[in-house]
């Protein structure tokens, strides 16, 4: 049984993974803490959500180079609005953050099918422009 398990491709990305954090807390014994193993859980939704979206890209058999920008710019937009309006309800944070999300792929969306260009070049272009976008909205702030 082990030894099948052993054999599996998967098994010799997990003893990388392994030994990798097993440097990095030798290296930074502050890395191997309960705290820190904490903060890595909460991130591990934000990375889902963002390969969950990846993955139906690729599943079309594209490629998204935008997807952090996006991302950026729709937090900078929310974060901005709580800053200035703080007493709008945290639920409508979240549509917003979505719906920033949801308008600026479909441009993308439109730009690769409307004008039937390749989507790695749009998305490298709309990955320039979302991340300049987010740079004027914080006044030069990231």
């Amino acid at each position: 049984m082990i030894m099948s398990l052993l054999r599996r491709r998967e098994a010799g990305i997990l003893l990388m993974i392994i030994l990798f954090c097993a440097f990095v807390g030798f290296m930074r014994p502050r890395f191997l803490t309960l705290d820190q193993f904490r903060i890595i859980l909460l991130l591990i939704p934000l990375i889902l959500i963002g390969a969950m979206g990846q993955m139906l890209v690729i599943i079309a058999r594209h490629v998204d180079l935008s997807i952090g920008s996006i991302q950026g710019l729709a937090a900078m937009l929310t974060a901005l609005m709580f800053k200035f309006h703080p007493e709008i309800p945290w639920g409508f944070g979240f549509v917003v953050a979505i719906g920033v999300g949801l308008g600026l792929g479909v441009i993308n969306g439109v730009l690769v099918t409307a004008f039937n260009l390749p989507a790695i070049i749009v998305t490298l272009g709309t990955l320039s422009l979302y991340r300049g976008l987010t740079f004027i909205v914080s006044n030069a702030k990231q």
